[in-house]
């Protein structure tokens, strides 16, 4: 790697140099005029009339007053720049743009961020003092000046980030500092006044896949809707096609026509695709930025359910089950569990398996079990208008007048213990997980009068609907994602475990690209989609700088280089002036 040198050591050679070529100039043998004469008795003696060193201390005088010209315009030239601050090495704040644009391919086959980081190489290269790293998406923490070796090191270790709102934090600003901003201009930061800009930015086709949603389709628990927002952030009319594949090689696809900067929500049927990760991709030729081609989610459990219930008889229970959409009722006594064959959904009513199931249970008014945490408290004559919803879909139920005369409660405080619905502090509906999911009431059908109101079939499926449709997804945006689950584990779509962190009340964790996410915490599991999440940032070529020539302004020159224009002028005014001076007192050029 080559070392830049410090401004010093280039006023030095520079010195160095032009005092040489000052002393090997006035060293070249005189020239002596010409003059014909008839007798060379006159000039012999003019010769002796003369002192011996009289043109001595004439030669010495010129190359030490040449000397002293020449390495004084050295030095300033050197350290003087165009503000005129002179004799102090100049120091460089140097700002990278490695927001998201930045990956954007340019049609040189790079990138803009390769584009920058040579850029920037070039300028610590040439600083003529120490160098500060800034970049503009926080991964440079405490910024300080560093030697050119150093700060090469520093940039070397950047790359770009995929998410996050980009900035400019605070650094050092003196008359002996100077300000470079590398950047292709689309992330809205301030750039520092006086700072001299070097754009990388150049035109891109960008389709990108914002947000995919998988959706039951209301009142029709068979259909599943998928919707995928796709965001042409090109500047010219784009055939995009849209590709979908869910688990076990489902797949659906069209082809649609965007204009620039057009938005466009497309609705695909995936109900005959099984409940599991979808993936959506937008495809384009000449598509500059993959990593915003692709967005995830899950979808739900779907289709006809068999559910079986286990009673020792239960009419207006068995009749609400069978009222709903899509469930297949079968009705078993308390010994007859494992004759019913398969189930998608067991319901007990009034008892309770000695053994956690291995699918979905909901369990009314029944405890004992030694698996199932044991209430801690009793309640009586309540009127469920007054119960508070723990769950979006515990808010969907019309409890009307719906009381209920006794029940029992847990304490939101058990472990293991998720409310649903609840009375003050206590719990009466609960959920949580062991072989499979749970849900459990704290009061028996008959001691409430839910049969004689419309609640209890919208009840019963929202409790189906919780236990069968498996963890809840939540959306959310690529970079750092914050979860309500305490002490919580992450793992991504390969199951590879992601570094995560406790927080108060949560865990947080850094999605680094679009997939599925799974958060298992104590007695929970939330599903996270991580994808772009923000149709903006698709827009790759709204730029500050879109009106210069593609592919970045001409960069201005750093360190020594970058000096006062008078300077220099008057370094080779100098110049002239020792060489005319050279040919006509050394050389005697003019007569």
């Amino acid at each position: 790697m080559n070392v830049p040198l410090s401004a010093g050591a280039i006023a030095a050679l520079l010195a160095s140099g032009t005092a040489t070529i000052v002393v090997l100039l006035h060293l070249l043998p005189l020239r002596h005029a010409r003059r014909i004469t008839g007798s060379t008795l006159i000039w012999e003696a003019a010769s002796r009339a003369r002192r011996a060193l009289s043109g001595r201390w004439r030669w010495w005088l010129a190359v030490l007053s040449s000397l002293v010209i020449a390495s004084t315009l050295a030095f300033l030239t050197a350290y003087t720049d165009e503000d005129g601050h002179g004799f102090v090495p100049r120091k460089v704040v140097l700002v990278v743009d490695d927001s998201p644009s930045m990956a954007a391919r340019t049609r040189d086959g790079s990138t803009r961020w390769r584009r920058a980081v040579a850029i920037a190489r070039t300028i610590v290269a040439d600083a003529g003092g120490e160098v500060m790293i800034v970049d503009t998406m926080g991964q440079v923490a405490g910024s300080s000046f560093l030697a050119g070796r150093d700060a090469l090191a520093q940039l070397d270790r950047l790359d770009v980030v995929a998410a996050g709102d980009p900035y400019v934090p605070d650094f050092p600003e003196g008359p002996d500092v100077d300000v470079h901003v590398v950047s292709d201009g689309v992330a809205a930061f301030r750039i520092p006044r006086q700072a001299i800009v070097h754009p990388v930015f150049e035109r891109a086709d960008n389709v990108a896949v914002a947000s995919v949603v998988a959706r039951v389709v209301p009142g029709d628990p068979l259909r599943v809707d998928a919707l995928v927002q796709v965001v042409n952030g090109s500047l010219a009319r784009k055939s995009v096609r849209i590709a979908l594949r869910g688990d076990g090689g489902a797949t659906a696809a069209d082809t649609i026509a965007m204009e620039p900067g057009e938005t466009v929500d497309a609705v695909f049927d995936v109900s005959t695709f099984p409940s599991g990760v979808l993936a959506a991709a937008a495809f384009t030729p000449g598509d500059a930025v993959p990593s915003d081609d692709i967005a995830f989610t899950r979808v739900p459990v779907h289709g006809a359910r068999r559910v079986v219930l286990v009673t020792r008889g239960n009419a207006a229970l068995a009749d609400a089950l069978a009222s709903l959409p899509a469930v297949r009722l079968v009705t078993v006594g308390p010994g007859s569990v494992a004759g019913a064959g398969r189930a998608d959904v067991l319901v007990f009513d009034g008892v309770a398996p000695t053994a956690p199931p291995d699918v979905p249970a909901l369990i009314i008014g029944a405890s004992g079990a030694g698996w199932l945490p044991a209430p801690d408290g009793h309640f009586d004559a309540l009127d469920l208008r007054d119960a508070g919803s723990h769950s979006p879909r515990a808010k969907e139920v019309p409890w009307g007048d719906a009381r209920v005369r006794h029940g029992s409660a847990w304490s939101p405080r058990i472990r293991g213990v998720r409310p649903w619905l609840t009375v003050g502090d206590q719990a009466i509906v609960v959920s949580g997980d062991a072989t499979a999911r749970w849900m459990a009431t704290g009061f028996a059908l008959g001691e409430s009068d839910l049969a004689l109101q419309p609640a209890l079939p919208v009840f019963l499926g929202a409790a189906l609907a919780e236990l069968s449709e498996g963890p809840p997804v939540r959306s959310a945006a690529v970079g750092t994602v914050r979860v309500e689950l305490p002490e919580a584990k992450v793992r991504d779509g390969a199951g590879a475990l992601v570094p995560s962190r406790p927080v108060p009340g949560g865990t947080i964790f850094l999605a680094t690209k679009p997939d599925v996410y799974t958060v298992r915490g104590r007695g929970a599991t939330v599903i996270v989609a991580a994808g772009m999440a923000d149709s903006e940032r698709a827009n790759i070529n709204r730029s500050r700088f879109a009106a210069q020539t593609d592919g970045g302004a001409r960069m201005r020159e750093t360190g020594w280089q970058q000096k006062a224009p008078l300077g220099t002028i008057a370094l080779l005014a100098v110049v002239v002036f020792l060489l005319l001076d050279w040919a006509g007192h050394v050389r005697r050029v003019f007569r």
